[in-house]
């Protein structure tokens, strides 16, 4: 039996073509891979939202049906978004970051608010409504999230939410009812999420007890996925001349500034840091103190990114787990053989791999391990072939998208939902 299955994913676009931006990371890889891989099970149609700026036509790639809802502010309220916060009164705005453009797109945005007959977020479920899907999968929660679970509910549809961070799952969320975090994401959306979930799927262990704990609810846990044909490398030690650091600027989730930390101690190590856009005031931070040794490069396809693994004798991971889910970099720097050092161990991925080191956010233990993997090749090499043997062990594409479709076929199938949808009685939390 056919299953019709449609994956939320509001800022995938640019995973899927590259002429839609360049705010692409681990969340949009992701999904793209995912649909991706699933289009190619026989029993599934897979179907993908997304938001785009310009009007594209219903199409398939790939395998996939790929639907959009256009938002052509979308650039704007993002910009705004991350200098300007609401408040109660006269004038409104508070402005955290002034930027000449904020002059023109705060108006702009307020005259569009008055005119249009919708908001995005009822775009977004308007949309949602017209995929014609027995199962609805939302990753992470948030509004567009609430809002395509809520249309599953409503027409009795299956509902899975995949958390896709740590912070889908803060416990503030669940403490304090008007909590609303940096991304915009409120208490309401996460309760609403975890309540109209038929199904709960979480990246890691970590998640799948933090849920329980917080919230009472069973999940299933299904690793991430990694194409190891893809980042498999053959370069030797000898060959692979600098650290690799990807991420974007910010001072509490990627931490660039961690990373330049530990190159100014190390200044014999050439260091490739590969930074996206981000916080405008750590960018300029970054860009007056960053040493001789570090090389900046400000994007970098996704695809093109076997080309620095190839060459990078470690991998530099500064993340921090209270933001981040499990970073799917790690895997391809294990897939890759490059050794990781990390400041924290995500999941015990290290620990149980073999695939590197973590300092548990000691900067000095930081450029201590970094030039320890960097000197002895001995060390290197056995980091660098378990690393390689664990993500082939588990974390295999195949695995993990069978692993997925197995659990949708079961919950299509089942006889009985959560709740009815003509009556919805959402679990306690």
């Amino acid at each position: 039996m056919l299953s019709r299955l449609a994956i939320i994913a509001p800022n995938a676009w640019p995973a899927i073509d590259p002429r839609g931006g360049r705010r692409v990371g681990g969340m949009e890889t992701f999904a793209w891979g995912l649909a991706r891989g699933l289009a190619c099970i026989e029993s599934l149609d897979v179907s993908l939202l997304v938001r785009t700026t310009r009007r594209i036509d219903a199409r398939k790639i790939n395998g996939v049906t790929i639907a959009a809802v256009r938002e052509p502010l979308r650039q704007w309220r993002y910009e705004v978004a991350e200098r300007v916060s609401r408040v109660d009164g006269f004038p409104w705005v508070r402005v955290h970051r002034w930027d000449a453009s904020l002059a023109w797109q705060i108006p702009a945005l307020a005259i569009a608010r008055c005119v249009r007959r919708r908001t995005p977020a009822q775009q977004f479920a308007l949309a949602v409504e017209q995929l014609e899907a027995d199962a609805i999968l939302a990753l992470g929660v948030g509004a567009e999230s609430a809002a395509a679970l809520q249309v599953a509910r409503r027409r009795g549809s299956k509902g899975l939410l995949w958390l896709r961070s740590n912070a889908d799952i803060e416990p503030r969320f669940f403490e304090q009812s008007e909590y609303r975090n940096i991304y915009g994401v409120t208490s309401d959306h996460c309760r609403t999420c975890l309540e109209l979930a038929d199904q709960v799927i979480c990246q890691t262990k970590w998640q799948q007890r933090r849920l329980k704990e917080l919230a009472h609810i069973e999940s299933t846990v299904i690793r991430n996925p990694v194409d190891l044909e893809k980042w498999r490398s053959q370069s030797s030690w000898e060959q692979r001349e600098h650290v690799l650091w990807i991420g974007r600027y910010d001072r509490h989730h990627k931490r660039p500034l961690a990373c330049l930390d530990a190159a100014r101690q190390l200044p014999h190590i050439p260091f490739v840091m590969i930074v996206n856009r981000g916080d405008d005031t750590v960018e300029q931070e970054v860009r007056r103190q960053v040493p001789p040794n570090v090389r900046l490069i400000n994007y970098v396809p996704h695809d093109q990114l076997v080309n620095y693994f190839t060459k990078s004798r470690l991998f530099l991971s500064t993340g921090t787990a209270e933001h981040e889910g499990f970073p799917n970099v790690l895997l391809e720097a294990a897939a890759s053989s490059t050794p990781i050092v990390s400041m924290q161990d995500f999941d015990d991925f290290l620990a149980q791999s073999g695939a590197g080191t973590w300092v548990n956010d000691d900067p000095p233990a930081l450029a201590s391990e970094l030039q320890s993997l960097w000197t002895d090749q001995h060390r290197w090499n056995e980091c660098s072939a378990a690393g390689r043997r664990y993500v082939e062990q588990h974390h295999r594409r195949d695995s993990t998208y069978q692993a997925f479709a197995e659990l949708l076929h079961r919950i299509c199938q089942s006889t009985s939902s959560q709740s009815s949808p003509a009556d919805p009685e959402p679990r306690s939390l």
